[in-house]
């Protein structure tokens, strides 16, 4: 789970449940990635959207072994083994205008995980394949998104807040055996 925190200059107190239940054991451990330049996050480099642009673009790639390294340090699962990718999903805000999530095989066709055409703010989610992909350790996987910024009076980077964008994606995997 992840939410968005903004403030918005009052104080106000959270407000927030979550109920969570777990199991004693599972088939296979999985872990759910997000995916995007660490840099932009800290404006280095800054993921700069100029006003009065149409089609911006920014894109990242990343081989999945390096994203459970950095967040999961003592977790092994992945690291050097074929992953099975049951989700995926995309996330900007009001200025967004498509976005993708490929995985990359040396010269193999590309493998689509997720593509918005048309990006809707108000329709975002994460969702679940028909049946896994194989992802293996020689893979990367390609984070591309579009912006639409021709009718902005200022420039946009990252940031929590709903007028600040983001290019993010999410890729729910599993090991690929037991």
């Amino acid at each position: 789970m992840q939410m968005h925190y903004h403030p918005n200059g009052a104080p106000i107190a959270d407000q927030s449940t979550i109920l969570v239940r777990t199991a004693e054991t599972v088939a296979r451990p999985a872990l759910l990635l997000p995916i995007a330049h660490p840099g932009w996050m800290v404006d280095a480099p800054p993921m700069t959207i100029p006003a009065g642009e149409a089609d911006v673009t920014h894109s990242f790639t990343i081989d999945l072994g390096s994203v459970i390294q950095y967040l999961y340090k003592d977790e092994a699962i992945g690291v050097g083994k074929p992953l099975l990718a049951h989700m995926a999903g995309v996330h900007m805000h009001t200025r967004g205008a498509r976005a993708s999530l490929v995985v990359q095989s040396g010269g193999n066709p590309e493998a689509c995980l997720i593509d918005v055409p048309r990006w809707d703010f108000n329709w975002q989610g994460i969702y679940e394949f028909a049946a896994p992909i194989t992802i293996e350790p020689t893979d990367s996987v390609r984070l591309e998104c579009h912006f639409d910024n021709s009718a902005g009076d200022a420039p946009l980077k990252w940031g929590e807040g709903t007028e600040d964008e983001m290019c993010l994606g999410m890729v729910y995997v599993s090991t690929d055996s037991p």
